[in-house]
């Protein structure tokens, strides 16, 4: 299950990458398939088309244990090399390999609980009151960066697991 989510994290980053690309008609031989395709798919010099690129990303694991995880902490995080990832710091941390970006996490203040039903009750409540959390840290200078990707979990969207959004100049 988890190679497959790290499948299609890959195909959906390339596809999120390409759309983000300000060059027209690209193509791509037709005999690479799967992963090939995918790893191919940017390539050294497709790199330069984002200019200096940032990814900027919120995730939260529920937990930083990988053994024994619920169901619940399983559906919010990837395990790689025996390390717990949130789907979208996973998906992030791709991004900015793939493209050489730079990286920033948004982290609040006051850090949210790993307990499943806390956290679901103060996002719950943060949610029905607007609020707007203080952030532990700020993007030094947003200004300088030519593509910003912006990627984060959709809890209470569509069903979707997460959002993810570039934008280049």
């Amino acid at each position: 299950m988890k190679k497959l989510f790290g499948i299609i994290a890959t195909i959906f980053t390339v596809s999120v990458l390409s759309a983000c690309s300000n060059t027209e008609n690209e193509t791509q031989d037709s005999s690479e398939t799967g992963q090939e395709s995918a790893s191919s798919a940017l390539k050294a010099e497709d790199t330069e088309k984002f200019g200096k690129a940032l990814v900027v990303y919120f995730s939260m694991p529920e937990t930083d244990k990988p053994e024994n995880m619920t169901e619940e902490e399983e559906n919010s995080a990837v395990v790689i090399d025996g390390k717990v990832l949130g789907n979208t710091q996973y998906v992030a941390q791709t991004i900015r390999d793939q493209v050489g970006a730079e990286i920033f996490r948004i982290e609040p203040e006051k850090p949210y609980p790993t307990d499943h039903e806390e956290l679901v009750d103060l996002a719950s409540k943060e949610q029905e009151e607007k609020a707007r959390p203080a952030l532990k840290e700020q993007v030094a200078n947003i200004a300088e960066y030519d593509t910003i990707f912006l990627g984060y979990p959709n809890w209470w969207g569509d069903g979707n697991r997460g959002r993810l959004f570039c934008q280049s100049r």
